[in-house]
């Protein structure tokens, strides 16, 4: 393993670099070690891929919800493909229930919206989910945030802002705001 401390990333070439080597290994702290050695590794699809089974891996599903977060608005497909390796139950189970009930078009791309989808699923993961990396040129990125902040707001009971927020929200993706907002209108009854 010691000529695959020596590979560099090339882009293209990804899978000739030394952290997928490292994962293969099992030798998940040196997998981050070399992944943390790229460049704005977290906006390359490859690195960030390595780097969130790293940190699932290490340190669970709770640490490596941001990562997650980020890998599916940057590479649906990555992050698809990702689950699969990891075999987490839970993941597995969420996964499903994505699929079952989120509006979407049924293709890969879907998945740029787990994050948002699931902070509609589970409001609790807010705060791990709040972690990640907003990429501001990304609807389903923006909209994660947005949602995290409606959920903040709704405990501070400020209705006017509340419905600036939520129809930001649902400008974003109105087939997921009609998701979130049943949730509220069984809340509320």
């Amino acid at each position: 393993m010691r000529i695959a401390e020596t590979l560099t990333f090339r882009g293209a070439d990804a899978g000739n670099h030394a952290a997928p080597l490292w994962l293969l290994a099992g030798e998940w702290v040196a997998a981050g070690d070399a992944v943390e050695h790229i460049e704005s590794w977290w906006r390359i699809p490859a690195p960030l891929a390595w780097m969130t089974e790293v940190r699932y891996r290490t340190g669970g599903l709770d640490a490596a919800w941001p990562l997650l977060a980020e890998l599916a608005w940057l590479t649906p497909e990555r992050f698809a493909a990702l689950l699969s390796v990891l075999g987490d139950a839970s993941l597995t189970a969420l996964r499903r229930r994505f699929d079952a009930e989120f509006p979407g078009t049924g293709e890969v791309d879907d998945y740029a919206w787990f994050a948002a989808w699931l902070l509609v699923a589970k409001p609790a993961l807010e705060g791990r989910l709040r972690e990640a990396r907003v990429r501001r040129e990304q609807a389903a990125s923006r909209a994660t945030a947005l949602l995290g902040e409606i959920l903040r707001r709704e405990h501070e009971g400020d209705q006017h802002e509340l419905v600036i927020l939520r129809q930001e929200f649902s400008r974003l993706h109105a087939g997921l705001f009609e998701v979130y907002m049943a949730t509220r209108k069984v809340q509320h009854q």
